[in-house]
C-alpha cells in the first residue's frame, strides 16, 4: 500500500509538471509567432519581457538592450521591477562577461544587490539575447525559487525566447537599414527623390 501510495503521488507531480510545461510551450509558440510579425524594437522588447514574465510565472522580467561598450541603450520589463536609481540597471561585469559569451546564469538574489530591490525574489536568471552576429543585450528574469531550484526547462525556454526575440531584433534593424538606404543616395548620403 505504502508503494503505491508512493508511486501515485509520484505520477500526480509528473502530470502536473508535464501540464506546465506544455502550457509553457503552447506561450513559446505564440511568442514566436508574434516575434515574427513585430515590427518595431519597442514591441519586441515588450514581447519578449512579457513572454518571459509568463513563460516562468516571475516576479519580474526586463530585456536590456546594449551597446558595444556594454552601455544600458534601453530595458523593457515587465512584473514589479520596483523603483531603481539609474545605475542599478548596469550589468555585472562578471554577468555580462559570462552572458556574452552566450552562457545562461543563475544568480543569488544579493548578487548583484542592485537588481534585488523586489520583495520575493530568490534567483535571477540571466540568458543572452543572442543574435546571427553578436550578443545585443541580455534578458533577465527574478524568479522566486532559488538558484538551485530552477530547472532546465524554465532556461531552455527563456533561451529560446531570448534567441527568437534576438533575431527579430536584427530583422527589425536590418529592415530600417534597408529603407534607410533607399532613401538616400549612395554617393552623397543625401535624401533622393523617393525621401522627397
Amino acid at each position: 500500500g505504502l508503494v503505491l501510495a508512493f508511486t501515485m503521488q509520484r505520477l500526480r507531480r509528473a502530470q502536473v509538471r508535464a501540464r506546465a510545461q506544455r502550457k509553457g510551450l503552447e506561450v513559446l509558440i505564440t511568442a514566436v509567432e508574434n516575434l515574427a510579425t513585430e515590427l518595431t524594437t519597442d514591441g519586441i522588447g515588450s514581447q519578449v519581457a512579457r513572454y518571459a514574465h509568463d513563460l516562468t510565472g516571475a516576479v519580474w522580467s526586463t530585456v536590456v538592450l546594449l551597446d558595444a561598450e556594454a552601455e544600458v541603450m534601453v530595458r523593457y520589463h515587465c512584473g514589479d521591477v520596483g523603483d531603481p536609481e539609474d545605475g542599478a540597471w548596469e550589468i555585472p561585469i562578471s554577468v555580462w562577461g559570462e552572458v556574452r559569451r552566450g552562457g545562461v546564469l543563475v544568480t543569488p538574489p544579493r548578487e548583484p544587490d542592485c537588481w534585488m530591490n523586489v520583495e520575493g525574489v530568490g534567483s535571477v536568471l540571466w540568458v543572452p539575447l543572442r543574435g546571427a552576429n553578436e550578443c545585443l543585450g541580455v534578458v533577465a528574469v527574478a524568479l522566486a525559487e532559488v538558484p538551485d531550484e530552477v530547472g532546465v526547462f524554465a532556461k531552455s525556454t527563456i533561451r529560446a525566447l531570448a534567441s527568437q526575440g534576438a533575431l527579430a531584433f536584427e530583422r527589425v534593424h536590418l529592415t530600417l537599414s534597408l529603407l534607410d538606404r533607399s532613401l538616400r543616395d549612395e554617393l552623397t548620403g543625401v535624401g533622393n527623390r523617393r525621401h522627397a
